[in-house]
């Protein structure tokens, strides 16, 4: 039997062509949907970070397009995916004007516990067939960092440009988080645009990720 689907309500285009700054702080407490083996899995977004090409040396795009980076100048609402020091894929949203590169880093969530099958398909994701592992893995160790986070919802490469109005990966709406919930802080592991303050979690949230700020 094939698992339920939640209607979720995806975040319409206009969100993403925000200022990145805004769009960072305003997809906390959203909910990324990844369609994956006739269900979906999900989690809340609980910590994000701007990058910005124009002003920005740790951004991928400061120096020009490239073929790894072409993605980030693409529409705002997309996914732009790359791999960190060969190992780990990061998932970013693309925002600012096309041609003008900007994105937002989705660095930890916090799963749906509510979502039928959806924390057995992340432990198992996240576990990469580690059957030892798989059953160590608490819900917080789930997608607690940006590498944990694409593990458990099977996001490689061949996601990167993909629209966001897509059924195979979106983003849905959920209620606003006050702003009085939001901590401010450096951005985490850069060498570059380390006193930038761009990084954005949801206050004594604890699947935040342990990375300590730049």
């Amino acid at each position: 039997m094939k698992p339920r689907l939640i209607t979720f309500k995806k975040l319409s285009p206009s969100f993403y062509r925000q200022p990145t700054l805004d769009v960072a702080k305003a997809l906390l407490g959203k909910i990324l949907v990844r369609s994956i083996e006739g269900g979906q899995i999900a989690g809340r977004i609980v910590e994000t970070e701007g990058y910005i090409a124009a002003t920005d040396a740790a951004c991928h795009a400061y120096r020009g397009e490239t073929a790894r980076n072409r993605s980030m100048f693409g529409p705002a609402g997309t996914a732009y995916i790359y791999r960190s020091y060969g190992i780990h894929w990061m998932l970013n949203i693309v925002t600012e004007p096309e041609g003008e590169a900007g994105a937002v880093l989705l660095r930890a969530l916090e799963p749906l516990e509510t979502l039928e099958q959806n924390l057995h398909t992340l432990r198992r994701n996240r576990a990469n067939a580690n059957r030892a592992l798989e059953k160590k893995l608490t819900v917080v160790q789930l997608a607690n960092g940006p590498g944990n986070l694409t593990k458990a919802f099977a996001i490689d490469r061949r996601l990167d440009g993909v629209s966001l109005q897509s059924d195979e990966l979106f983003i849905a709406t959920a209620p606003e988080v006050s702003a009085t919930d939001v901590v401010v802080t450096t951005r985490v592991g850069i060498t570059q645009g380390r006193a930038l303050p761009w990084r954005y979690f949801i206050k004594a949230n604890p699947f935040v990720s342990k990375g300590r700020p730049s």
